[in-house]
């Protein structure tokens, strides 16, 4: 470890120093996009009028960013200034890429009421079905084994299951769901998250809306539920700590955001804000990120309320949050994704488009 002269040591220095820059930023209106100072526009008109639901960022190439819309799956290169408009008219939605050869991403399509998921080997240019062919809400690729990827399906009372798992890229699917059940036979369980252990890969997280968290040691053979401490089983988002993934946060329906230090074991009560997404930072993993909103009347689609969405940041893991606000937000902020190699860049996945943050600059 490099020693600062004042005597604290190098990266100690970067931390408070990144943290301080983000409270300063957001106390003062907390954003900057496309480069510039910050407008209250997402940051191309050819994805201002889209819903975008998900977004992937190549993590070798991280200026690369897609974004899964109702038109199809939009391309940037250029991080977020300009945007190549899919051939399709179809509705993308669940979002994965390979982090091996990010040129492979998979992603949930919808024609009408036809659904699958399909898969890309050339950056999003053309696209195949793979074998799955049921609506689903997650996929989640496994970050040393990225031919093995997990599915979540829409219901089980329809496909017999609620995870699928491919260990060949996709070709075959099988049902990977044992012990997932409903509490009872009025609840209808719908996995809206999945998060892969970075260091065990055969460990895996899924978050229901309506029967909380269930975990998987062996790869997604058998799940058990890992609840304790939650005071809601409707879960909106589940993300796991890059660097310490027995660290993990859930997102509840209108009932607040709960940490875990010990893999799921216990939870406890982080924050009452009503969160939709959450982010952590891959570098500095005390810095979370949270899409907050505010509910304007209630709604149980599934993708969302009428919203006035925001944002919020935790530089010390949850503990305490700093409030900025990206205007005319109206509408829900669906996903939160976070620049691999410059973590200052975040992207914003609104129900108006895109927005990009430039918090360092």
């Amino acid at each position: 470890m490099t020693i600062h002269p004042h005597g604290l040591a190098l990266r100690q220095v970067q931390s408070i120093s990144y943290a301080l820059l983000l409270l300063v930023l957001l106390l003062a209106g907390g954003c900057v996009a496309a480069g510039n100072v910050y407008s209250d526009r997402p940051t191309s008109h050819v994805l201002a009028d889209e819903v975008v639901f998900e977004l992937a960022i190549d993590p070798k190439t991280p200026t690369t960013v897609y974004a899964a819309t109702e038109r199809g799956v939009f391309k940037s290169t250029d991080g977020g200034e300009n945007w190549t408009a899919p051939n399709s008219d179809s509705r993308y939605r669940a979002l994965a890429i390979d982090p091996v050869t990010p040129s492979t991403l998979y992603a949930e399509i919808c024609h009408n009421d036809d659904c699958s998921v399909d898969k890309t080997t050339d950056g999003g240019m053309t696209w195949s079905a793979t074998s799955m062919t049921t609506p689903v809400t997650a996929l989640a690729i496994a970050p040393t084994m990225p031919t093995t990827l997990y599915a979540a399906t829409w219901t089980g009372v329809v496909t017999e299951s609620f995870v699928f798992k491919s260990t060949d890229g996709g070709e075959i699917w099988r049902a990977a769901s044992t012990g997932i059940e409903p509490i009872d036979d009025n609840t209808r369980v719908v996995v809206v998250a999945l998060a892969i252990d970075p260091r065990t890969p055969t460990t895996l997280y899924a978050a229901t809306r309506g029967d909380g968290v269930y975990k998987s040691t062996d790869g997604g053979e058998n799940w058990s539920a890992s609840n304790t401490g939650l005071t809601s089983l409707y879960l909106v988002d589940l993300v796991i700590g890059p660097q310490a993934p027995t660290t993990l946060y859930v997102a509840t329906n209108n009932r607040g955001s709960f940490k875990s230090t010990d893999g799921g074991g216990h939870w406890t009560l982080m924050t009452h804000m009503n969160i939709s997404a959450l982010e952590i930072d891959p570098i500095m993993p005390a810095n979370l990120y949270a899409a907050k909103y505010t509910p304007q009347f209630v709604s149980w689609v599934f993708y969302g309320h009428d919203e006035i969405g925001g944002l919020a940041i935790s530089t010390n893991g949850g503990a305490n949050w700093s409030f900025g606000s990206l205007a005319n937000v109206n509408g829900r902020i669906n996903d939160l994704a976070i620049d691999p190699k410059t973590p200052t860049t975040l992207y914003v996945a609104t129900d108006h488009g895109v927005y990009v943050l430039h918090l360092g600059k």
